[in-house]
């Protein structure tokens, strides 16, 4: 089981990186405001453990600390949004005029990209019982993505399931997993 898993998600936005994780000022964010879930493992690396002995008794035991590496995300999508699948995955976005119309796979491995979520936050103590009280808005500042796969269930629309590997930002060295409370999505 997931260590965090969300399926009632208000909007995503993804946002191409250059490849040194710095902003790409030419990169414009992608939006989906119906994404379907997502699920997030944190990774560590385990530490070693390294046991001495000595005149057949345990002189000393020396562990090391795991180390936080990051988190690998899925997320699943049930629309055809071309652009948003283009900026997590890589491959051509096709265009009709200013519309995207179609995705064609990936030709070589896809640059990093930041990824932003926001997931309602109920107050189930208030008067608006029912209602958003604000939203958990999670940052992972440094992407990288590929589609891993496409569910198809009974006549139901297929859906885009994508892993993605957040790691801290090597330019910025902001951590791969940051969440906080805000009043509204930005």
């Amino acid at each position: 089981m997931a260590d965090k898993f969300f399926n009632d998600i208000s909007q995503i936005r993804v946002t191409e990186l250059l490849d040194t994780g710095a902003a790409d000022p030419s990169a414009t964010a992608k939006t989906s405001t119906v994404p379907k879930e997502l699920s997030a493992d944190f990774v560590y690396d385990e530490g070693e453990e390294l046991t001495q002995t000595g005149g057949g008794e345990t002189v000393c035991t020396i562990t090391e600390e795991d180390e936080p590496k990051g988190a690998d995300v899925e997320i699943t999508l049930a629309t055809l949004e071309y652009d948003v699948k283009g900026a997590i995955a890589g491959g051509t976005v096709n265009m009709t005029g200013p519309d995207a119309t179609g995705w064609d796979f990936p030709t070589s491995t896809p640059g990093p990209f930041k990824l932003e979520v926001w997931v309602p936050k109920f107050d189930t103590t208030s008067s608006t019982e029912g209602k958003p009280d604000g939203y958990l808005y999670i940052v992972l500042p440094y992407c990288k993505g590929r589609m891993s796969k496409r569910q198809h269930a009974g006549k139901g629309f297929g859906e885009d399931v994508f892993s993605i590997k957040a790691r801290q930002n090597p330019n910025s060295g902001d951590s791969a997993w940051q969440e906080d409370e805000v009043a509204t999505i930005v």
